[in-house]
């Protein structure tokens, strides 16, 4: 639905976003919804005494819509 509303009604060409790599619920509902994997910043994040990476993942407007 957010995809939805960026690309018909913001005319947005994409949409991209940054997880965290210990959330592998997100990373994996991001994908299902047509995210595509675009880089990682590797050990940027400091969280309760370790280090995380963060994933940036992007779709394009055009790719969201072959999937619909």
């Amino acid at each position: 639905m957010v995809l939805r509303y960026a690309f018909t009604e913001l005319n947005r060409h994409r949409v991209s976003l940054g997880v965290l790599g210990y959330n592998d619920r997100a990373i994996h509902s991001y994908e299902k919804a047509g995210f595509t994997h675009e880089g990682t910043s590797r050990k940027s994040i400091s969280r309760e005494g370790q280090r995380w990476d963060v994933h940036f993942m992007g779709v394009l407007r055009s790719e969201w819509e072959r999937s619909q």
